[in-house]
């Protein structure tokens, strides 16, 4: 008899499968910084994953324009062992005020 979790759509097509990697959020941190890192202990549990979302931020350039800024694109994140590593690109290093930035991270 087979074991584990096997789930089907309506149309009886197998979605998810022992096989079928399924990432857990672990959390999320916020940053204003050009780099940084986060240590949590459940990245040994699995292979780790983050991703960006940016928050936007305005400039008022003082001549009734504005200038929107964000560097979701621009975060580079690294993890080595338990260390979750994060950093701006060149390109976007040049802010005197950084945009923040939210990280949500995790493990599949």
């Amino acid at each position: 008899m087979p074991e584990g979790l096997q789930v089907w759509d309506e149309s009886g097509r197998l979605i998810v499968d022992t096989t079928t990697l399924v990432g857990k959020l672990l959390g999320t941190t916020f940053s204003e910084q050009l780099s940084g890192y986060l240590d949590d202990e459940r990245f040994l549990r699995g292979t780790p994953f983050g991703f960006v979302l940016p928050q936007p931020t305005s400039y008022n350039l003082g001549n009734g324009n504005a200038y929107n800024a964000t560097v979701s694109n621009s975060v580079k994140l690294d993890f080595i062992g338990n260390r979750m590593r994060w950093s701006l690109t060149e390109n976007e290093q040049y802010y005197d005020d950084i945009p923040g930035y939210r990280i949500y991270y995790g493990i599949y």
